[in-house]
């Protein structure tokens, strides 16, 4: 039971995404597991949140239930304004293609498709005009334009991450969420795409990041901590640094 005084949102402000008393039970034959109890958010436009947790706390199930990924097994999720446990397949891969944006730990690249192609292929599946362009507006704001023409075998673990960074925000979507974005990542990359994603989240996109790594909380708007599927805290950050302060 989430038991934590929950964050108030202003009523003037506008809401991304709402849970409420969400629970998520994984049936696995005789044993059920409750990856997720009776949690309840409000996150609004253009919040940067970190969550952090150890593992199996339930950091990745919440990243999936706010990406339309997977629907709870009590309570309510609601992503732009829809209750997903009331859409259909058809309708969960919309809010997914139109408004979330993923950067998943592992990169889920196309191996057949050089770096540029990955990202062109997000934009075509959302039906955009002009792909080679954006695509290469965004991996040049990743650093990786001159590695455009690389396929993923072709690139390190850190190229492959920041071209999959890259996909994710090739189509401006309200919601990005990021699972361990910068896990693959030297420290001076990480810091420049923390940079990158606090600016988006100034400009008015909603950035979720689960990390293990407690220093990144210090750049974000707001901190949650999970334990064994719960809240345990949620804190507004009065004073946020700047990544480049930031060591680890």
């Amino acid at each position: 039971m989430n038991e934590t005084p929950l964050v108030v949102v202003s009523d003037r402000a506008e809401i991304n995404i709402q849970l409420s008393e969400v629970s998520k039970i994984y049936d696995m034959g005789e044993v059920k597991v409750n990856a997720l109890s009776k949690v309840s958010l409000q996150i609004p436009k253009g919040q940067f949140i970190v969550i952090l947790g150890p593992s199996g706390s339930g950091k990745t199930t919440l990243l999936n239930l706010l990406g339309a990924i997977d629907v709870p097994s009590e309570g309510k999720v609601e992503v732009v304004g829809k209750e997903l446990s009331k859409l259909n397949r058809k309708k969960l891969t919309k809010i997914r293609r139109n408004h979330v944006g993923f950067i998943f730990q592992f990169f889920n690249l196309l191996p057949s498709l050089t770096a540029r192609e990955n990202v062109e292929y997000a934009l075509q599946i959302k039906g955009l005009n002009n792909t080679k362009k954006r695509a290469m507006e965004v991996l040049e704001q990743v650093g990786l334009a001159e590695r455009a023409d690389h396929f993923p075998g072709e690139l390190s673990g850190g190229e492959q991450q920041r071209v999959a960074i890259a996909r994710a925000l090739a189509k401006s979507p309200e919601i990005i969420l990021a699972d361990e974005p910068t896990g693959e990542l030297d420290y001076e990359t990480g810091i420049a795409i923390l940079e990158l994603l606090s600016a988006l989240s100034k400009k008015g996109q909603t950035v979720i990041l689960v990390t293990h790594n407690s220093e990144i909380a210090r750049i974000a708007d707001r901190k949650i901590r999970l334990r064994s599927g719960s809240i345990i805290s949620d804190e507004l950050n009065e004073n946020p640094i700047p990544p480049k302060d930031l060591r680890w």
